[in-house]
């Protein structure tokens, strides 16, 4: 199985694709979207080539070959989910380090015009099919899918202090909306 063919089986068909930043720089992978994501009225956006590069695991000696993804609620779709892929696909490649669970990215400010959302969060892709999470593609091997949670600067305060785990066990007891780039951050004290 592709990497297309596996996205488009377990989240939706491509229906975009950039492979140029926004000044018109070819880059060394995509950014597609999908028509539907794993929750109703929204989609899905994955980048499509970072893992042709091996990457190396700050956790062990294991090299993994990873891409990632990122899910907003449809009437959000146009606020630069792709250039923020982007991003994160050239920086993974240039540290040539792989984004572990629980890691973060960011804070960097406002990720989305009048959010509250400055950082992105690496977690298992839970709001998607089981076998989202890892592919066996055919000229690759083993790719593993990490979802890009958008949180606010406070909540990766948060996870710096306490850890990742006390994170999602928030995420678990007050169920958020993770979709969505304007939700209400979570009010936590450490």
């Amino acid at each position: 199985m592709t990497l297309t063919e596996h996205i488009e089986s377990l989240v939706g068909q491509i229906t975009e694709g950039w492979s140029t930043d926004e000044d018109g720089k070819k880059l060394p992978f995509m950014v597609v979207r999908t028509a539907s994501g794993p929750l109703p009225a929204c989609c899905t956006y994955s980048t499509l080539g970072v893992s042709d590069v091996p990457l190396s695991s700050s956790a062990s000696r294991k090299m993994i070959r990873q891409e990632f993804c990122i899910v907003v609620r449809n009437d959000q779709q146009l606020l630069g989910v792709a250039g923020i892929l982007q991003q994160v696909g050239l920086m993974t490649l240039a540290s040539e380090t792989a984004v572990l669970r629980g890691q973060l990215i960011g804070p960097f400010g406002e990720l989305f015009a009048g959010s509250k959302m400055e950082a992105l969060y690496s977690a298992i892709p839970v709001y998607f099919p089981r076998e989202f999470a890892q592919c066996d593609d055919a000229r690759l091997g083993s790719v593993v899918f990490t979802w890009l949670v958008p949180i606010s600067a406070q909540e990766a305060r948060f996870t710096q202090e306490l850890g990742w785990q006390r994170l999602e066990d928030a995420f678990m007891e007050r169920n958020p909306d993770l979709a969505d780039v304007f939700r209400d951050e979570l009010n936590l004290s450490s």
